[in-house]
């Protein structure tokens, strides 16, 4: 059998996890409080927020850079079927873009000979292959998209990246107008 992916868990990720599920606090309290805190800390973010999957923190990105009725959202045809869906149930107008037949991934290429009319563009890194993301950003920069980078796993990517494109910003952060990229 082939395997999907390997995981390393060690006794201190079984004991944090024991911790979890005997304390008083199952679903929030003083854990998430301090993997909330941990996540500014290291991404240098002023506030995070953690969600129960991708699914949640998906929808919850979407929202933030502002995907709804009349947005027209492009996301590779081989994805987690939450990148498209969540952009659905926020309304939005979601367009299935071709992938490299290599890398299974969106292509700056590909991007470019879109012929759609998107306002976001969602890049997803397909098993281990990641997405050229300033290549997409570059594309993106040249048109009006905005760009919310996301992970096979169904997460959201390890860098959103900020990018004020004419009218359109994509991205997540507590300023929305900032154009930087956030860690």
């Amino acid at each position: 059998m082939i395997g999907y992916g390997r995981q390393h868990i060690d006794d201190h990720d079984i004991a944090a996890v024991t911790a979890a599920l005997t304390g008083d606090m199952l679903t929030c309290g003083p854990a998430i409080e301090a993997f909330e805190a941990e996540l500014c800390r290291i991404s240098g973010a002023a506030h995070a927020v953690v969600v129960s999957n991708g699914t949640s923190a998906l929808k919850l990105m979407y929202q933030a850079a502002g995907v709804g009725p009349g947005k027209r959202v492009g996301v590779p045809a081989v994805t987690f079927v939450a990148t498209a869906s969540q952009a659905m149930l926020l309304g939005a107008e979601v367009v299935l873009l071709d992938v490299d037949p290599q890398s299974l991934n969106l292509t700056p290429e590909i991007l470019e000979r879109c012929r759609e009319h998107l306002d976001f563009v969602v890049p997803v890194h397909f098993a281990g292959r990641l997405v050229d993301l300033p290549g997409i950003a570059a594309v993106a920069a040249r048109s009006t998209v905005g760009m919310t980078p996301r992970t096979r796993s169904g997460r959201p990517g390890a860098m959103i990246w900020r990018v004020r494109i004419g009218a359109a910003v994509m991205g997540v952060s507590a300023a929305p107008r900032r154009s930087h990229s956030i860690r």
